[in-house]
């Protein structure tokens, strides 16, 4: 016989590839494929980047509406002040009114 090849039926029109066979993989440690595109790559950095901006935005966020809630109690807590005062100032005086009615009253009865 003369050089016959070992290979399947299907393979014998195929010519044949006389490289290095890339089929047997180096399991040395990780590599990249070459079938990965670059765009993949370039995708996933940029969703990275991008996811970790949003957190960051996040934090400052909170941060932010922490400060503005301090702010709003103190504020509130002022006005809270504010009104005790207004509504004893009212009180005074419709009690000098009610008094004062009360006169008025009792001279037209007279």
């Amino acid at each position: 016989m003369p050089n016959e090849t070992q290979s399947n039926s299907s393979d014998r029109s195929a010519p044949r590839y006389s490289g290095e066979d890339r089929r047997q993989h180096d399991q040395r440690g990780w590599h990249l494929d070459r079938k990965v595109p670059i765009a993949f790559i370039f995708a996933l950095l940029v969703q990275t980047v991008m996811v970790v901006i949003a957190f960051q935005e996040v934090k400052r966020d909170v941060a932010l509406n922490k400060a503005d809630i301090v702010q709003l109690q103190a504020a509130d807590l002022r006005l809270a002040g504010d009104n005790k005062d207004n509504i004893d100032l009212i009180r005074r005086q419709y009690e000098a009114l009610a008094m004062k009615l009360d006169r008025l009253i009792e001279r037209s009865t007279r």
